[in-house]
C-alpha cells in the first residue's frame, strides 16, 4: 500500500486578471507539513508539489493524469488544489499559472476533466479538496455519487463552494482550508490519534456546515461509499504522561516537537491546539501539574508578552482568558492567547557589517552565524581590536530585529543539562530561531539522538522575504551538538 499526494497552490498568475494568492502558498506549505509530520505515510519521494511559475497547464495536467492512471488498487491518493476558479459557458475551470479568460479552454484545466480522472481511477482511496472559487462545479452537473462508485473502494471530493460562490481566506490561509489543517493537525483524531477518511471528512463537512449557515460560502462534500477498514491518512503522536515517557532507542531521529509548546518560562505539553481566528488561540491542557497551573495563573494575572511556539511556528502573546474547570475525568485549562506582533515581524531590515580591510558581511550571513551558534554554539568573534568588530558581535548576539534578547548560545546543550525532554528542546529551539529575527519560517529542525542525547542537528530555514521578485535566503545547518 502506497500513499501519494499531488499539492497544488497557483499563487501568481501571469495575467493581471487574476490576482496573486499568496495564502495558497502558505496552504500547501502547511498541508505539506502535516502530511509529512512524524508518524508519516507518506514518503517525501511520493509527495508531489506545484506553484508559482512550475504551477502551468502542462504540467499539472500530465502529473494528474499520471498520478491517477498509474494508481493501483493498493494506493491511497491524496490531492490538494488551492487558487483562481473561473466559470465558462456553465463549465467551471481550475486556473494555472498562465491561465486566461480569452484563452480558457486552451490556457485552463475543465475541472470535468479531473472528475473524470477520479472516476476512472483504480485507486483503492482517493481523497481530493479544492479550494477554489467555483470549485463545486467540479459535482455540479453529473451524480457523482453513482459515478465515483464504478472503482475503487472510496473516493472522496470536496469543494469550498457552490458553483456560483467564492472561496474566502482568513487566518493565513482559505477558510475552508482552515478546517482541513485543522483536522490534520489533530482536531479530526480519533481517541487513538489516527486521521483516517472517515474522521477527516466528518470534521471537515460539519465544521464547514457549522460556519457558513448564512450561506455566504457552502462548501460542496461528495463521496462514493467508503466500505472496509478505516484507511488511516495522519497518525498523531497522542500526549502521554511524562512518567510515562520511553526511553529513546540507541539512535533515532527527532523532527517534530509532538505535543510540547514553550510559552514564556514554561514549557509542558498540550492536548488540544487551534487558531480560531487569525492572531488568535485556544491551547487546551488535561489534568496539568500544579507547577504548570500555577505559571499559566500568573501569566494571566499580569498580562506579561511573552514568547510561544508551538510545532514550527512562534510569536509573541499573551493572556486574555484562562479557563480552569473540573470534572469527573479530572481538571481541564483552556488558555486564551492572542499574538502581539513583535520586532521579529517589523518590516525593517537587519543590519549588515562593513568593518574596513575588505571585511564584510550582510544581513543575511550575520543571521547564519547567529543560527550556528543558538544551535551548535559558534564561538563569539575572537577579535575585539576594533569599534567594528564589537558592533559585529552585537548585530549577532543582540539584533535590533529581535522580540527576545540576548541570543542564547549553544541553546541545545544548556537545555540537555537541565534535564529538558527532547521534544520540548526542539520547540524551546524553534521559537528562539524565529524570535530572534534569525528566520522567519522553519522547513526542517531535525535532532540525532543516540542513548537520549542529541548528538547532531540539521536545520533548514528561510529568512524574511522583503522584495516580492527576489527569493528568501535559506539557511542550511548540519552538525554535531557539543556535549
Amino acid at each position: 500500500m502506497a500513499y501519494k499526494a499531488i499539492l497544488v497552490a497557483v499563487n501568481n498568475n501571469l495575467f493581471p486578471e487574476f490576482t496573486d494568492l499568496p495564502n495558497t502558498l502558505n496552504d500547501v506549505r502547511e498541508v505539506k507539513r502535516l502530511l509529512m509530520e512524524t508518524p508519516s505515510y507518506f514518503h517525501i519521494t511520493d509527495v508531489q508539489e506545484f506553484t508559482g511559475t512550475i504551477s502551468r497547464k502542462t504540467i499539472i495536467a500530465a502529473a494528474l493524469k499520471e498520478f491517477f492512471e498509474s494508481a493501483t488498487n493498493e494506493d491511497i491518493l491524496f490531492l490538494f488544489w488551492a487558487g483562481h476558479g473561473y466559470l465558462y459557458q456553465g463549465e467551471g475551470y481550475l486556473v494555472p499559472f498562465e491561465g486566461e479568460t480569452q484563452k480558457t479552454v486552451d490556457s485552463m484545466i475543465k475541472m470535468a476533466d479531473v472528475k473524470s480522472l477520479i472516476d476512472k481511477s483504480k485507486a483503492k482511496v482517493i481523497v481530493s479538496f479544492f479550494d477554489t472559487c467555483h470549485s463545486g462545479s467540479i459535482v455540479r452537473s453529473q451524480d457523482i455519487l453513482r459515478g465515483l462508485q464504478i472503482t475503487g473502494s472510496g473516493k472522496v471530493i470536496v469543494a469550498a463552494c457552490q458553483p456560483h460562490q467564492y472561496a474566502y481566506d482568513r487566518n493565513g490561509h482559505g477558510a475552508f482550508t482552515d478546517y482541513l489543517i485543522q483536522g490534520l493537525s489533530g482536531m479530526a483524531a480519533n481517541r487513538q490519534g489516527v486521521i483516517d477518511v472517515y474522521t477527516l471528512y466528518s470534521f471537515i463537512s460539519s465544521k464547514l456546515s457549522d460556519e457558513f449557515q448564512s450561506g455566504v460560502q457552502v462548501p460542496v462534500l461528495s463521496s462514493s461509499t467508503i466500505t472496509g477498514q478505516p484507511i488511516e491518512i495522519k497518525r498523531i503522536v497522542p500526549r502521554v504522561d511524562e512518567k510515562q515517557n520511553k526511553e529513546f532507542s540507541a539512535e533515532t531521529d527527532i523532527d517534530n516537537s509532538g505535543t510540547s509548546y514553550w510559552l514564556g518560562n514554561l514549557s509542558s505539553e498540550f492536548d488540544s491546539f487551534s487558531e480560531v481566528r487569525l492572531g488568535e488561540y485556544n491551547l487546551t491542557l488535561n489534568n496539568p501539574n500544579s507547577e504548570v497551573e500555577n505559571e499559566l495563573r500568573k501569566l494571566n494575572e499580569q498580562k506579561n508578552v511573552v514568547g510561544f511556539a508551538i510545532r514550527n511556528q512562534a510569536c509573541l502573546v499573551r493572556i486574555v482568558n484562562l479557563n480552569i474547570t473540573s470534572g469527573k475525568s479530572g481538571e481541564v485549562i483552556e488558555v486564551e492567547l492572542h499574538k502581539v506582533v513583535g520586532n521579529h515581524e517589523s518590516a525593517m531590515m537587519d543590519m549588515a557589517y562593513g568593518g574596513g580591510q575588505g571585511r564584510s558581511l550582510s544581513a543575511d550571513e550575520i543571521a547564519t552565524i547567529r543560527a550556528n551558534r543558538i544551535l551548535l554554539g559558534e564561538p563569539k568573534e575572537e577579535r575585539y581590536s576594533s569599534v567594528g568588530d564589537m558592533l559585529l558581535e552585537s548585530l549577532i548576539s543582540n539584533p535590533v530585529n529581535a522580540s527576545i534578547k540576548p541570543v542564547i548560545a549553544n541553546l541545545i546543550e544548556n537545555l540537555q543539562k537541565q534535564q529538558y525532554k527532547l521534544t520540548r528542546i526542539r520547540v524551546i529551539t524553534v521559537g528562539h530561531l524565529i524570535l530572534t529575527g534569525t528566520v522567519e519560517r522553519i522547513e526542517k529542525l531535525s535532532f540525532k539522538v543516540t542513548d537520549g542525547t542529541i548528538s547532531e542537528v540539521s536545520f533548514i530555514g528561510y529568512r524574511k522575504k522583503y522584495y516580492s521578485n527576489v527569493d528568501p535566503f535559506r539557511i542550511e545547518i548540519t552538525g554535531k551538538v557539543p556535549n
